[in-house]
């Protein structure tokens, strides 16, 4: 297809690149967060913030995920921690986060205001 008679939000053929909308800077104040609960290491149940760079790339996408309109698509990512050593698979969507390993799903929240969720 020529990029003139390319359909925005169209899925890709097969192999192919997708056109992707362009993205804004985001919220100089948006922070992400995963509940966490009955962790093997005895850390207490609740909100933990992503470090950095996992935010950093966590909000990149959310940020792409929003500009094309939430197509279904985009909503499924990976990402890799490299304080935890593990990969895992953001949904957008459902506002998840899975471990590729344990397979283990946990909420995870974006918020705006400086704090954790509540």
């Amino acid at each position: 297809v020529e990029w003139a008679k390319a359909v925005r939000g169209a899925p890709p053929k097969t192999g192919k690149y997708e056109y992707l909308e362009s993205v804004s800077k985001g919220d100089k104040d948006a922070s992400w967060y995963y509940y966490l609960t009955l962790d093997p290491f005895g850390k207490a149940d609740g909100w933990y913030e992503y470090d950095k760079n996992n935010a950093d790339e966590v909000e990149s996408l959310y940020l792409q995920y929003v500009a094309s309109k939430h197509v279904a698509r985009l909503s499924a990512r990976f990402i890799h921690s490299t304080s935890s050593g593990y990969t895992y698979k953001v949904n957008l969507g459902d506002l998840t986060q899975t471990n590729t390993n344990s397979g283990k799903a946990r909420p995870i929240k974006r918020t705006t205001t400086g704090k954790p969720p509540s």
